[in-house]
């Protein structure tokens, strides 16, 4: 049996074999992701005028 032929044969078998399950990654937050990094975004601006409004109440 030649390399080709075998190839095929496995190529074969590979597609009769029934799928159990299937299912597509979507990405670590899901469908949500786009509001956790939208939160986040909001929560690091927020604290970074938070953190240099304290400085210069502190420093003044």
């Amino acid at each position: 049996m030649k390399n080709k032929d075998s190839i095929d044969v496995l190529v074969a078998q590979l597609y009769a074999f029934k799928v159990a399950y299937s299912w597509e990654h979507k990405g670590w937050g899901g469908k949500y992701d786009h509001l956790a990094l939208w939160g986040l975004s909001i929560f690091a601006s927020y604290a970074l005028f938070g953190f240099f409004g304290l400085s210069s109440m502190i420093l003044a």
